[in-house]
């Protein structure tokens, strides 16, 4: 059911439905704390609709925790939520965990870049949702090795990845 509701909250944010998506991602994060995404989309969604102080600092609460969760690095935009929060505040220690933020973002942002482009599409497209099942199992960490980078030449034989340092072939053998 938690599963549900963030689905449904993250799509009603998309949509522009901001009051509903803050309903069904509240309800996510108080049925299941671990859950990064939710916890990020509530924090995104409580920076935008909040109008207080108190909703900014549960705003900043749950991007905190976000990160915190997000243990396999593969929601960079939760740094920059953050930082955009902290650039309201006029504390000089605020204006530094910002920039902080920031840099995180960048890095974050460029690994996972990396890690898509090194996977070359060769993972299932509802990767999210096996991660969240193998979060459910307790494994929080857990990320698909990335495939051997070989290309296959037109006469067949396997040649190695131009960033290998190798120029040898192998001989791949083709199915009957």
């Amino acid at each position: 059911m938690a599963e549900l509701k963030r689905d449904n909250g993250i799509e009603a944010y998309r949509f522009d439905m901001f009051e509903m998506a803050r309903r069904n991602l509240k309800q996510a994060v108080s049925l299941r704390t671990d859950d990064a995404r939710a916890a990020f989309y509530y924090g995104r969604v409580l920076k935008l609709v909040g109008r207080t102080k108190e909703d900014k600092d549960t705003a900043q609460q749950y991007l905190l925790s976000a990160i915190r969760l997000d243990t396999r690095k593969s929601i960079p935009e939760v740094q920059l939520q953050r930082a955009l929060l902290l650039m309201d505040s006029k504390e000089p220690s605020a204006q530094t965990e910002a920039g902080e933020a920031l840099k995180e973002y960048i890095v974050v942002f460029q690994n996972r870049r990396v890690d898509d482009l090194r996977q070359d599409n060769t993972l299932p497209p509802n990767v999210d949702t096996l991660y969240d099942y193998l979060r459910l199992l307790g494994d929080k960490s857990w990320r698909a090795p990335t495939p051997e980078l070989v290309r296959i030449s037109a006469t067949g034989r396997a040649v190695e990845a131009p960033d290998s340092g190798s120029d040898r072939q192998r001989t791949v053998r083709k199915n009957p």
